[in-house]
């Protein structure tokens, strides 16, 4: 079956596209986006559709970058489509938010065809994912570990987002080209095995399709399926939405698991994303706990001013938690370089190493200590962590239990849980108010004649709050 018959069918089983619609197609100027362009471009009357085009520079590859850019712009020219750019500098916001690049281009690449979407009165936005692209974040998702959703992978269409050439090959969209005589350029990232989706590309699916030459059609078919049975799930899910604890405590886990999406979702909106598989784990672990349990509370933190939060019976997400009732927040997070801001309580630490400073806004935060470790001294990993029942550590010659400590400064049980208590692989190193551990002591210190790790402990000024 040709590429250009491949869309119909799936546009008559699926996509659904109406007539008289305006589709902003995703361009970069590789091969599968070209595609798409041309294929719509052709189908554009026997469809009846209209069509315009966004290309997203993401400041990467810098001659590379504005090479694909122009192509996109030649391309859209020649077949006279409208063309918009998009300049986002991803190196810059990958430094303030920490996420990979492939991450905050995706999230950014979103973003921006949602924006232009509407400017431009678009009813659809459409990306060039094909079979392959869906087979191989099939496996990706199946290694890091997913759920049953992770294995319907990549839908054909999603709210106003659709996928032309998902039941077509990367083979079937080369050869579309190569007899219509269209050129494509080629992001040298591509082939950049440190990546792991291209390692899955050109190492994993070439040795599985020895095994299994029809892979790429058998995972589009599982995938299907998967996609029927998670369906099935939510609709049963939606049958029982209610935030209602004590009822969610008698929900199996693939339902219970689901009413907790649907909820998150509701209230944060579907461009919230996702809810992780970690957090539905601890949310729902702690609603069959706890669930049935009179003036029971918890809070679990899902990002910066996300939290769900478990009160009097009910499962509440909301963007702000009152720390000052009783909290069994949890959280461990491991410290990097720079701003650390720790989520769900009122404290931001900064690690400084190779004499950096921070920049913390003091008009903002008050800065309660800081202390120098010797890196030598330091085991493993440095983490905060919320405090655990047993905790205690050796200080000024004696050790001491946290729960002690507390009640001899009188700090309230609702700040306890959330005050971060500083470890390495050893155990704990500091906790702000009280002294540093003895084994990083100030003898300990003069000895060492290693660099020193400085981290600055700061807390949000209550009159902000």
């Amino acid at each position: 079956m040709k590429l250009l018959d491949k869309i119909i069918q799936l546009n008559n089983n699926t996509l659904h596209i109406e007539k008289g619609s305006k589709i902003l197609v995703g361009l970069s100027g590789g091969a599968d986006s070209t595609a798409l362009v041309c294929a719509l471009k052709e189908l554009e009357e026997k469809l009846d559709i209209s069509l315009c085009a966004v290309h997203v520079n993401h400041m990467i590859r810098q001659g590379e970058a504005d090479r694909d850019q122009q192509f996109s712009e030649q391309l859209c020219k020649s077949k006279g489509i409208p063309f918009y750019c998009k300049k986002i500098d991803i190196p810059a916001l990958c430094e303030k938010s920490g996420n990979s690049t492939e991450l905050e281009a995706r999230i950014r690449r979103y973003e921006a065809f949602e924006q232009l979407a509407k400017q431009v009165g678009a009813d659809y936005i459409a990306t060039a994912h094909n079979k392959n692209d869906l087979c191989e974040t099939m496996i990706f998702n199946l290694v890091r570990g997913c759920s049953l959703k992770g294995l319907t992978s990549v839908p054909a269409k999603r709210d106003n987002i659709i996928r032309p050439l998902l039941n077509c090959s990367r083979e079937e969209i080369e050869n579309y080209l190569k007899q219509s005589g269209q050129d494509f350029v080629t992001d040298s990232t591509n082939f950049d095995t440190i990546y792991s989706r291209n390692h899955i590309r050109h190492k994993v699916m070439p040795a599985l399709l020895k095994i299994n030459p029809s892979l790429n059609d058998t995972l589009f078919k599982s995938s299907l399926r998967f996609k029927q049975d998670n369906d099935f799930l939510y609709d049963l899910a939606r049958q029982h939405l209610n935030n209602n604890t004590a009822a969610l405590c008698e929900l199996a886990y693939p339902v219970c698991s689901r009413v907790v999406c649907l909820l998150y979702q509701n209230t944060f909106g579907q461009n919230a994303g996702e809810l992780g598989s970690v957090h539905i784990e601890k949310i729902v672990s702690l609603i069959y706990e706890h669930g049935k349990q009179k003036g029971y509370r918890a809070c679990v933190c899902l990002s910066q001013k996300k939290y769900a939060v478990i009160d009097s019976g009910k499962l509440i997400f909301c963007n702000k938690f009152d720390n000052t009732a009783n909290s069994t927040h949890e959280f461990n997070i491991s410290l990097k370089k720079g701003e650390n801001i720790i989520e769900g309580t009122d404290f931001l630490i900064f690690v400084s190493r190779d004499g950096q400073k921070p920049k913390t806004d003091l008009r903002i935060y008050n800065l309660l200590n800081i202390i120098e470790l010797s890196d030598d001294i330091i085991k493993g990993n440095l983490f905060v962590r919320s405090r655990k029942n047993a905790d205690s550590y050796k200080t000024c010659g004696m050790t001491k239990s946290l729960k002690k400590l507390f009640n001899d400064k009188k700090i309230p049980l609702a700040k306890r849980n959330l005050i971060p208590v500083l470890c390495d692989d050893e155990g704990i190193i500091y906790v702000p108010c009280f002294t540093v551990a003895d084994r990083f002591s100030n003898k300990n210190k003069q000895e060492s004649l290693t660099q020193k790790t400085v981290i600055y402990f700061y807390e949000t000024k209550k009159e902000l709050e």
